[in-house]
């Protein structure tokens, strides 16, 4: 087996390890810089021309403005005089092009830049009076915008945009040209993170205002690659180590790499073969901690021979035996190994595995992001290279970059799922709601399972389906189908995969119905009809099985947790539709059951009641003595108020099957008719009396003359019962009217408050009624249903006079109304 390496975990911070926030803000904005200790020229940056001639007065210089590239770039020096000459240089090329100027550093810099404008033929005085040149001190400027030792990025946006606003509005479409220090002060202060926020926030500012930005720092080890990283364009003054920029090209080509990757491949790609280029090592590989945290999982190499890849592809962490890859993610530190002999005194195991007398040392750096070790790199180098302090360093750095490139990954592809997810929900939810509108203003189940199977097919994918339900029998029978054949129909029709008294079942997915042992006899029924998968979803109300949905395709295929939940979800619907509608149906043939058998039952008493009554009345004429009389009068009596009940109940039977009230309208008199009935009234009662008062305008009309005496016997009935026994019942009419004929019925009675409004319901009474009631509860229903075929109306109401009113209004010309 090939000499192991190792892969790592947190790395600990080191000089130049770049700022989390600044590392995301970079890969972000990634842009290649360049690394040089030359001076700029105009091939490196358009914006510089040197050589131009002096200019006196640059405000008068007549070249029309360019459009300069927008560019953010440092100057490192190591003392002034770089820095000056630099500066000046920057600033009188722009100047002598007509460009505007700010500078924003200490009182004594600024003098500096002043003085060496002036001897390069710039006049400054001119300059700053014209708005084309303005100094500005660095830490006046800072304090206007640092909060609680940070920069406030909205403080920091309104100084910064006025002082560049004054000027595009003094030279509008004039490029401008900034230098400032307020970063490098505080960067001297010791104060790094707020300098790399502020790096950021200029860099932001540049989305809103086009101009070149130059920083000056002083040659200093902190923060160095954080600066480079924010910039577009680095310098270094003369006497700079080669090997710091040598370092950064290296870093530059592997984070320029991570920054370019938008799929894992390509990640695991820069972090892995772009290093092992950088590095110049034999053999590299990366490792990612599994989910739960107990494997570490091969996922790149390079170097490594199949046997090897084998061999270290799946590395469990709780492993007793060491390696050095799993010690840096186990410990959360590197693994050096300078040896194959120092490999072999840490880790003894090994020696039986190793290629005797091979010359290479090992390094291994964890992935940590977030204070969580995601995994681990590890490098063999060979010819027994020994790694030096900066290469370490270097290591460290790249596995730091490493680390938060794949976090980005895994970040990018945790918002992937999640906003797939989200769509999936809200796909679902409408798709749902959508079902329970359909569900709710359905008319029949028809357009439950329309509905149903629109859903099923959009949600599903699936462009046959079919909802079946047991029948009375107990056999599952096709109830609405898209898709499916007659024949194939009348094959399956009948199959169930769950027995009817099972409890709670689930969907059963068939990926391959060719495959499914339980399907097999349907094979060649399956292959005429072209189905190569489907799925059972069952349809549950109310705990009991009473159907299901089926959804067909043509090629083998499964259904994903998603769909199988929303599968569930439409199937829920659809079986509580079923169950209502089923439900709804047996309450209806049941109230027409009962309907009939009491029709039935009111004709059929008719017959013997009428034998009754006739023969008491023959009895009586015969004139039986008085011992006869009395009994013979309660029979007729008794008689009398069965038939009215009897009467009352064929009505109530007959509105409530439809038929309606019978009318036979024929010109009529409203006064003789309530004589008759308060006559009738009258003989059978003491008190209280009827008083019927005279009438107002015409009293005639065509009505049904039977029927409107029913009328009015049950409401002065009802009157006469509930009034008080000191008061008389009052009838008034009034004709007043063309068109109609109103009659109030008033007595002192007093309805409850919660009764009135449900007065002509039927048996609304209650317990009302007492054992003296003429009937069923029924009167006042029916007495509305005559009115309503008459074209009237019918209402009671609290008297302002005390006491209750029946109001009747009835039309003076009706229709004949046929009834059954």
């Amino acid at each position: 087996m090939q000499d192991m390496l190792a892969h790592g975990a947190p790395c600990s911070t080191t000089t130049g390890v770049m700022d989390k926030r600044l590392w995301v803000e970079y890969l972000r904005r990634m842009r290649p810089f360049h690394m040089s200790d030359g001076e700029l020229t105009s091939e490196s940056h358009p914006s510089v021309q040197r050589g131009a001639p002096p200019v006196a007065g640059c405000a008068s210089r007549a070249t029309p403005p360019v459009a300069v590239p927008l560019h953010h770039d440092v100057r490192f020096f190591a003392d002034d005089r770089h820095l000056c000459s630099a500066v000046v240089d920057f600033l009188a090329t722009g100047l002598q092009a007509g460009h505007g100027a700010v500078v924003i550093a200490t009182a004594e810099r600024s003098r500096a830049f002043s003085e060496q404008l002036s001897a390069v033929d710039i006049d400054v005085a001119v300059a700053c009076r014209r708005g084309q040149l303005r100094f500005l001190e660095a830490r006046t400027i800072l304090s206007e915008f640092m909060v609680g030792g940070m920069p406030d990025a909205e403080l920091f946006s309104k100084c910064l945009k006025r002082v560049l606003e004054d000027l595009f509005a003094e030279h509008p479409g004039v490029p401008v040209r900034a230098y400032g220090e307020m970063v490098d002060v505080l960067r001297q202060a010791g104060n790094l993170d707020a300098a790399q926020r502020l790096e950021e926030m200029w860099n932001e500012l540049h989305a809103s205002h086009s101009f070149t930005l130059f920083c000056g720092y002083r040659v200093n080890a902190s923060g160095v690659q954080n600066i480079c990283a924010a910039h577009s364009l680095v310098r270094c003054p003369p006497g700079t180590p080669r090997d710091a920029p040598g370092r950064s090209e290296r870093l530059l080509k592997v984070t320029a790499a991570m920054a370019a990757a938008v799929a894992p491949a390509q990640v695991l790609d820069a972090v892995v073969n772009q290093v092992a280029m950088a590095l110049e090592v034999s053999s590299a590989g990366l490792w990612l901690v599994s989910e739960d945290g107990a494997t570490a999982h091969l996922a790149r190499s390079v170097g490594y021979s199949p046997v090897t890849r084998q061999n270290l592809q799946t590395l469990p962490l709780a492993s007793a035996a060491g390696l050095p890859v799993l010690d840096a993610i186990r410990r959360n530190a590197p693994v050096w190994l300078a040896s194959q002999a120092e490999l072999i005194r840490a880790y003894p195991h090994l020696a039986q595995v190793v290629t005797p007398g091979r010359s290479y040392s090992i390094a291994c750096a964890p992935l940590v992001v977030l204070d969580h070790t995601r995994g681990a790199v590890a490098f063999t180098f060979d010819d027994g290279r020994t790694l030096d302090q900066d290469e370490r360093d270097f290591i460290l750095l790249v596995a730091r970059y490493s680390g938060q490139a794949i976090e980005r990954l895994r970040m990018l592809d945790a918002e992937r799922s999640l906003r797939a997810a989200a769509e999936v929900a809200a796909t679902r939810a409408e798709l749902l709601y959508e079902l329970a509108a359909a569900v709710i203003g359905a008319a029949g189940i028809e357009d439950v399972f329309d509905a149903a199977l629109d859903g099923i097919e959009h949600a599903l994918g699936a462009s046959r389906c079919a909802v079946l339900a047991f029948d009375t029998e107990g056999v599952m029978r096709f109830r609405a189908w898209r898709g499916l054949s007659d024949e194939y129909r009348e094959g399956v029709e009948g199959h169930s995969p769950w027995p009817k008294e099972v409890r709670a079942p689930e969907p059963i997915v068939v990926r391959d119905v060719y495959s499914d042992p339980g399907l097999l006899g349907y094979s060649a029924l399956f292959r005429r009809e072209g189905i190569g998968a489907l799925a059972f979803v069952p349809l549950v109300a109310a705990g009991q099985l009473i159907g299901k949905f089926m959804v067909y395709y043509e090629q083998p295929r499964t259904l994903s947790p998603s769909e199988i939940d929303m599968a569930k979800a439409i199937a829920n619907h659809v079986a509580a539709a079923m169950n209502r509608f089923a439900s709804v149906a047996e309450l209806e043939q049941t109230v027409r059951f009962n309907e009939m058998f009491t029709g039935m039952l009111g004709h059929d008493l008719r017959n013997p009641l009428g034998a009754i009554m006739t023969a008491a009345q023959i009895a009586l004429r015969r004139g039986p003595g008085e011992q006869l009389a009395r009994p013979l009068s309660r029979i007729l009596g008794s008689g009398e108020r069965m038939a009215r009940m009897i009467d009352q109940l064929l009505d109530f039977t007959r509105v409530r099957v439809g038929a309606g009230i019978p009318i036979n309208p024929e010109p009529s008199d409203l006064v003789p008719i309530l004589r008759q009935v308060i006559d009738e009234l009258e003989g059978a009662i003491v008190r209280p009396a009827v008083r019927l008062e005279p009438a107002s305008g015409s009293t005639t009309g065509s009505w049904d003359s039977d029927r409107i005496s029913q009328v009015f016997s049950n409401l002065l009935a009802n009157a006469l019962q509930h009034g008080t026994p000191m008061h008389s019942v009052r009838v008034r009419i009034d004709g007043t009217q063309t068109d109609l004929v109103r009659v109030e019925v008033h007595n002192q009675g007093e309805v409850p408050s919660g009764l009135l409004a449900r007065m002509f319901e039927p048996m609304a009474g209650g317990d009302r009624r007492g054992d003296k009631s003429r009937g069923l509860g029924l009167g006042l229903y029916i007495s509305q249903q005559i009115i309503k075929a008459h074209g009237g109306s019918i209402r009671a109401e609290t008297s302002a006079e005390g006491g209750t009113t029946f109001s009747v209004q009835l039309p003076r010309g009706t229709r004949s109304v046929a009834g059954s």
